[in-house]
């Protein structure tokens, strides 16, 4: 693995990343950032993947309504992993701040990368995700890799 201006080159003959944690936000791009992932473990690594549901500082902890969706995301992400050999571990985190849950989990995981994918919709998901982006890479102890994918035009 070597990482030359900012392009990070994997050889497929080793196995460059022991755990990778994948946030999930967008189920846009889902299947095609769990693919890329579970390539990058080939076959012989760690794979925790998180849905993380932000609940405004307004509401209470236990006030999470996107709860089903959420679960609903995560089993379909768990479900494309399983398809490509690789077995994760997957849960739904309810906190006020994603990129905290994210540095968090990825401590307490001895995660070697996070991946970070996103799909945003609108202009302010667009400044979310940046927002998200910026604060995991300046606090991470582990690599991070930020896919962004865009919306097909219709």
């Amino acid at each position: 693995m070597s990482n030359t201006e900012g392009i990070l080159v994997i050889d497929a003959n080793e196995t460059a990343y022991h755990h990778i944690l994948l946030p999930v936000f967008h189920r846009e791009a889902l299947d095609q950032l769990t693919g890329i992932v579970c390539t990058m473990l080939h076959g012989r690594g760690a794979l925790s993947i998180i849905q993380i549901v932000e609940v405004p500082s307004g509401l209470s902890m236990n006030h999470a309504r996107e709860l089903k969706v959420a679960h609903n995301m995560l089993s379909h992400a768990r479900a494309c992993a399983e398809a490509h050999g690789v077995s994760p571990t997957a849960r739904v985190i309810k906190t006020r701040s994603a990129a905290e849950a994210i540095l968090e989990t990825a401590a307490a995981e001895r995660a070697d990368l996070v991946v970070l994918g996103f799909s945003p919709r609108r202009p302010s998901d667009r400044r979310r995700c940046l927002k998200i982006d910026r604060q995991v890479r300046k606090r991470a102890s582990c690599d991070v890799v930020t896919l962004l994918f865009s919306r097909p035009r219709r």
